[in-house]
């Protein structure tokens, strides 16, 4: 156990990193799509 469980928290930590940089990217995404649908009205 005492080996399992740095890479377990390694991995989590990897996911859950990866899981924030989607969000981020996709909220970025959508405001750039939002502001330029906006300058094209």
């Amino acid at each position: 156990m005492t080996q399992v469980t740095p890479s377990i928290g390694r991995w989590r930590r990897a996911v859950a990193s990866v899981f924030v940089a989607s969000i981020v990217l996709t909220v970025l995404g959508l405001v750039g799509l939002a502001q330029w649908l906006l300058a094209r009205l």
